[in-house]
């Protein structure tokens, strides 16, 4: 049985700590509370919201309910604490951000493509074979093509086209450190492929799809869905709640 769609299923909620604070405390309970280890990761919320009534102060989301008994709290920060719900996931369609706004305030709006990058993301869909398994990636920034690759399967059962283009980023890098394997990546980039956008022929299978996930990519742009896929036929693991990243995926329906 497939697992659910996160993309589709309705907003789900956790129990969370608020506290109705004054503004000019808010820096010092900041450093109290980020201290508590939580079990659950609230980093798509905002810390505050605006109080109904009182201009002078805020309602702040301290941590959910298992991370810290609610009178230890009282005690840490000295404030009453109540209990509310708060979405419990990221907001991936505009559905559910506005669902989830409801509820406390998100940090950013669903990731969308925005139309100036309609030629961009155009130009490398028709650089896409569409009689063989290809898959390019690129840096969204410049727009320059970082890796090409073709599946060869004939060669190695593992060597997919995405698996191929990844370890092509990966030898491009050791080039780049010249064979110092202790080197640091470049700044702010720490995995192979973070915030590179990936366009493929295929929708990528389920390891190919993992193979994305590790590598942190942003975006995912294929031509063509197969059953038994990685992302929107089967397994949708580009938004899977379980997993440490998420990128989001599109099919193109346009001509080529």
């Amino acid at each position: 049985m497939s697992p659910p769609n996160p993309f589709a299923h309705p907003v789900s909620a956790i129990p969370v700590y608020i506290a109705t604070v004054p503004r000019l405390a808010t820096k010092a309970l900041l450093a109290q509370v980020t201290r508590i280890k939580i079990s659950h990761d609230l980093s798509h919320l905002k810390r505050f919201r605006a109080t109904a009534t009182v201009d002078d102060e805020l309602d702040m989301l301290l941590c959910p309910v298992d991370a810290l008994n609610k009178h230890d709290l009282e005690q840490l920060i000295s404030f009453p604490v109540r209990e509310e719900f708060v979405p419990r996931d990221p907001a991936y369609v505009d559905s559910q951000y506005l669902a989830a706004s409801l509820l406390w305030p998100l940090k950013n709006p669903p990731r969308i493509v925005e139309i100036k990058d309609i030629q961009y993301i155009k130009h490398y869909i028709q650089k896409l074979s569409v009689t063989c398994k290809t898959t390019l990636i690129v840096d969204p920034k410049s727009q320059e093509l970082i890796s090409s690759s073709i599946d060869s399967r004939d060669e190695h059962p593992l060597h997919h086209s995405i698996m191929n283009a990844i370890s092509a980023v990966a030898e491009t890098e050791r080039i780049r450190r010249g064979g110092n394997h202790n080197q640091p990546f470049k700044p702010g980039n720490n995995y192979l492929c973070s915030g590179l956008d990936v366009f493929t022929t295929f929708e990528p299978c389920v390891m190919c799809s993992m193979a994305l996930v590790h590598s942190r990519i942003s975006r995912l742009f294929y031509l063509r869905s197969q059953a038994e896929g990685g992302i929107e036929s089967a397994y949708y693991i580009h938004g899977r709640r379980e997993l440490n990243h998420k990128f989001m995926s599109f099919r193109w329906v346009g001509g080529i």
